[in-house]
Protein backbone atom coordinates (compact mmCIF):
# COMPACT_ATOMS: atom_id res chain seq x y z
CA UNK A 1 0.00 0.00 0.00
CA UNK A 2 1.25 3.34 -0.74
CA UNK A 3 1.14 6.43 1.85
CA UNK A 4 0.68 9.54 0.80
CA UNK A 5 1.93 12.48 3.10
CA UNK A 6 1.95 16.05 2.15
CA UNK A 7 4.15 17.33 -0.64
CA UNK A 8 4.67 13.24 -1.85
CA UNK A 9 2.44 11.15 -3.77
CA UNK A 10 3.67 7.96 -4.66
CA UNK A 11 6.83 6.08 -4.36
CA UNK A 12 9.91 4.56 -6.67
CA UNK A 13 12.42 2.51 -6.32
CA UNK A 14 14.16 5.53 -5.30
CA UNK A 15 11.52 6.57 -2.60
CA UNK A 16 9.00 9.03 -2.11
CA UNK A 17 8.18 11.47 -5.56
CA UNK A 18 7.79 15.19 -4.64
CA UNK A 19 4.93 17.01 -5.65
CA UNK A 20 4.77 20.77 -5.69
CA UNK A 21 1.54 22.53 -5.22
CA UNK A 22 0.45 24.48 -7.99
CA UNK A 23 -2.29 27.88 -7.46
CA UNK A 24 -3.17 30.57 -9.98
CA UNK A 25 -0.58 33.23 -8.93
CA UNK A 26 -2.66 36.26 -10.03
CA UNK A 27 -5.81 37.64 -9.35
CA UNK A 28 -7.78 40.18 -11.11
CA UNK A 29 -10.90 42.06 -11.90
CA UNK A 30 -12.92 44.84 -13.98
CA UNK A 31 -16.06 45.62 -15.50
CA UNK A 32 -16.82 45.95 -19.33
CA UNK A 33 -20.54 48.10 -20.17
CA UNK A 34 -22.33 46.69 -23.75
CA UNK A 35 -22.81 50.10 -24.93
CA UNK A 36 -25.94 49.55 -27.48
CA UNK A 37 -27.27 46.12 -27.47
CA UNK A 38 -26.84 43.80 -30.19
CA UNK A 39 -23.23 45.03 -31.18
CA UNK A 40 -21.19 42.27 -29.31
CA UNK A 41 -18.23 43.86 -27.19
CA UNK A 42 -14.78 42.08 -25.92
CA UNK A 43 -14.58 41.82 -22.63
CA UNK A 44 -10.99 42.50 -22.73
CA UNK A 45 -9.40 44.02 -25.58
CA UNK A 46 -5.91 43.99 -23.88
CA UNK A 47 -4.22 40.52 -23.95
CA UNK A 48 -4.68 38.61 -20.48
CA UNK A 49 -4.14 35.02 -19.84
CA UNK A 50 -6.06 33.44 -17.11
CA UNK A 51 -7.48 29.84 -16.34
CA UNK A 52 -10.52 30.84 -15.41
CA UNK A 53 -13.22 34.25 -15.44
CA UNK A 54 -16.37 34.75 -13.21
CA UNK A 55 -18.63 37.19 -14.89
CA UNK A 56 -21.30 38.90 -13.28
CA UNK A 57 -24.16 40.79 -14.54
CA UNK A 58 -24.94 43.85 -12.98
CA UNK A 59 -27.95 44.79 -10.30
CA UNK A 60 -28.77 47.41 -12.29
CA UNK A 61 -29.15 45.66 -15.49
CA UNK A 62 -32.60 45.78 -17.24
CA UNK A 63 -32.14 42.77 -19.74
CA UNK A 64 -29.92 39.82 -20.22
CA UNK A 65 -26.16 40.02 -20.40
CA UNK A 66 -24.77 36.78 -23.33
CA UNK A 67 -21.50 35.60 -23.24
CA UNK A 68 -19.84 33.85 -26.11
CA UNK A 69 -16.74 34.23 -28.62
CA UNK A 70 -16.82 36.80 -31.49
CA UNK A 71 -19.50 35.72 -32.86
CA UNK A 72 -21.91 36.04 -29.70
CA UNK A 73 -26.12 37.15 -29.91
CA UNK A 74 -28.72 37.19 -28.23
CA UNK A 75 -29.45 34.04 -30.50
CA UNK A 76 -26.45 31.73 -29.83
CA UNK A 77 -24.70 33.04 -26.19
CA UNK A 78 -25.29 31.82 -22.61
CA UNK A 79 -26.97 34.23 -21.09
CA UNK A 80 -26.98 35.45 -17.17
CA UNK A 81 -29.23 37.77 -15.62
CA UNK A 82 -28.67 40.76 -13.62
CA UNK A 83 -26.67 39.51 -10.00
CA UNK A 84 -26.15 36.06 -11.69
CA UNK A 85 -23.05 34.99 -12.68
CA UNK A 86 -21.53 32.43 -15.04
CA UNK A 87 -17.97 30.62 -14.76
CA UNK A 88 -15.52 29.68 -17.13
CA UNK A 89 -12.06 28.83 -18.47
CA UNK A 90 -10.70 30.54 -21.25
CA UNK A 91 -7.04 30.89 -21.64
CA UNK A 92 -7.02 34.91 -22.68
CA UNK A 93 -10.02 37.22 -21.21
CA UNK A 94 -9.83 38.80 -24.92
CA UNK A 95 -11.46 35.44 -26.18
CA UNK A 96 -14.57 36.13 -23.97
CA UNK A 97 -17.06 38.18 -25.89
CA UNK A 98 -20.22 40.26 -24.27
CA UNK A 99 -23.41 41.18 -25.87
CA UNK A 100 -27.02 42.81 -24.15
CA UNK A 101 -30.58 42.95 -24.39
CA UNK A 102 -30.28 46.43 -23.47
CA UNK A 103 -28.25 49.51 -24.03
CA UNK A 104 -25.41 50.21 -21.20
CA UNK A 105 -25.88 46.56 -19.25
CA UNK A 106 -22.49 45.75 -17.74
CA UNK A 107 -20.81 42.89 -15.98
CA UNK A 108 -17.94 42.64 -13.19
CA UNK A 109 -15.48 40.00 -13.84
CA UNK A 110 -12.88 38.13 -11.60
CA UNK A 111 -9.79 36.24 -13.42
CA UNK A 112 -7.51 33.59 -12.18
CA UNK A 113 -4.37 33.13 -13.58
Amino acid sequence: MTQIQQGVVGTTSGGAIPVTPVGNSTIGSGSKSVATAGVRVQLSSASIPCKKVTIQASLNNTGNIYIGDSTVSSANGIFITPTFSYLMTPSNLNLVYLDADTNGNSVTYLYEN
